[in-house]
Protein backbone atom coordinates (compact mmCIF):
# COMPACT_ATOMS: atom_id res chain seq x y z
CA UNK A 1 0.00 0.00 0.00
CA UNK A 2 1.78 3.59 -0.72
CA UNK A 3 2.76 5.78 1.84
CA UNK A 4 0.29 8.69 1.07
CA UNK A 5 -2.57 5.64 0.63
CA UNK A 6 -2.22 5.27 4.33
CA UNK A 7 -2.04 8.67 5.20
CA UNK A 8 -5.32 9.42 3.63
CA UNK A 9 -6.89 6.36 5.92
CA UNK A 10 -5.59 7.12 8.78
CA UNK A 11 -7.02 11.16 8.38
CA UNK A 12 -10.01 9.53 7.29
CA UNK A 13 -10.17 7.65 10.47
CA UNK A 14 -9.37 10.46 12.72
CA UNK A 15 -12.40 11.88 11.08
CA UNK A 16 -14.69 9.94 11.97
CA UNK A 17 -13.36 8.94 15.63
CA UNK A 18 -12.85 10.91 18.43
CA UNK A 19 -9.86 11.60 19.62
CA UNK A 20 -9.34 12.48 23.42
CA UNK A 21 -6.21 12.63 25.64
CA UNK A 22 -6.32 11.18 28.65
CA UNK A 23 -5.82 14.48 30.91
CA UNK A 24 -9.19 16.10 28.76
CA UNK A 25 -10.96 12.45 29.32
CA UNK A 26 -10.62 12.47 33.14
CA UNK A 27 -11.66 16.67 33.10
CA UNK A 28 -15.02 16.07 31.04
CA UNK A 29 -15.98 12.72 30.01
CA UNK A 30 -19.27 13.53 29.52
CA UNK A 31 -18.29 14.69 25.62
CA UNK A 32 -16.58 10.94 25.29
CA UNK A 33 -19.68 8.98 26.79
CA UNK A 34 -22.01 10.79 24.93
CA UNK A 35 -19.92 9.57 21.58
CA UNK A 36 -20.11 6.10 22.27
CA UNK A 37 -23.63 6.22 23.32
CA UNK A 38 -24.25 7.58 19.60
CA UNK A 39 -22.53 4.73 18.51
CA UNK A 40 -19.10 6.11 17.51
CA UNK A 41 -15.88 4.84 18.75
CA UNK A 42 -13.55 7.26 20.88
CA UNK A 43 -9.44 6.87 20.72
CA UNK A 44 -7.77 7.97 24.11
CA UNK A 45 -4.28 9.32 23.73
CA UNK A 46 -1.35 9.90 26.27
CA UNK A 47 1.56 11.95 25.50
CA UNK A 48 -0.40 12.31 22.14
CA UNK A 49 -0.19 8.33 21.26
CA UNK A 50 -3.18 6.34 21.40
CA UNK A 51 -3.52 3.76 24.26
CA UNK A 52 -7.03 2.70 24.30
CA UNK A 53 -10.35 2.99 22.57
CA UNK A 54 -13.65 2.89 23.87
CA UNK A 55 -16.19 1.23 22.01
CA UNK A 56 -20.40 0.57 22.45
CA UNK A 57 -20.68 -2.56 23.91
CA UNK A 58 -23.07 -3.87 21.45
CA UNK A 59 -20.58 -3.64 18.67
CA UNK A 60 -18.87 -6.57 17.18
CA UNK A 61 -14.89 -6.66 18.33
CA UNK A 62 -12.23 -6.42 15.24
CA UNK A 63 -11.04 -10.44 15.70
CA UNK A 64 -15.57 -10.89 14.78
CA UNK A 65 -15.16 -8.24 11.69
CA UNK A 66 -12.51 -10.03 10.57
CA UNK A 67 -14.02 -13.19 10.36
CA UNK A 68 -17.41 -11.90 9.01
CA UNK A 69 -15.06 -10.12 6.51
CA UNK A 70 -13.59 -13.47 5.89
CA UNK A 71 -9.92 -12.03 6.30
CA UNK A 72 -9.35 -14.54 9.40
CA UNK A 73 -10.83 -18.34 9.55
CA UNK A 74 -11.63 -19.44 13.53
CA UNK A 75 -10.19 -22.56 14.85
CA UNK A 76 -12.33 -25.89 13.75
CA UNK A 77 -12.05 -27.02 16.93
CA UNK A 78 -11.43 -25.39 20.08
CA UNK A 79 -8.44 -26.89 22.40
CA UNK A 80 -8.04 -28.22 25.40
CA UNK A 81 -5.59 -26.13 27.60
CA UNK A 82 -4.45 -28.99 29.21
CA UNK A 83 -3.91 -31.46 25.70
CA UNK A 84 -1.37 -28.27 24.59
CA UNK A 85 0.32 -27.97 28.00
CA UNK A 86 0.98 -31.95 27.68
CA UNK A 87 1.66 -31.81 23.71
CA UNK A 88 4.51 -29.16 24.53
CA UNK A 89 6.06 -31.11 27.51
CA UNK A 90 6.18 -34.07 24.84
CA UNK A 91 8.04 -32.64 22.69
CA UNK A 92 5.16 -31.81 20.38
CA UNK A 93 5.74 -28.77 17.75
CA UNK A 94 3.33 -25.58 17.32
CA UNK A 95 3.03 -26.62 13.05
CA UNK A 96 1.59 -29.80 13.50
CA UNK A 97 -2.07 -29.95 13.77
Amino acid sequence: MPKYLLDILLYMHRLVSMQISLTELRRTPAAALDQIRAGEEVTVTEDGMPFMRMVPAGRPSRYEELVADGAIHPPRQPRDIADIRARLEAGWQSNHP
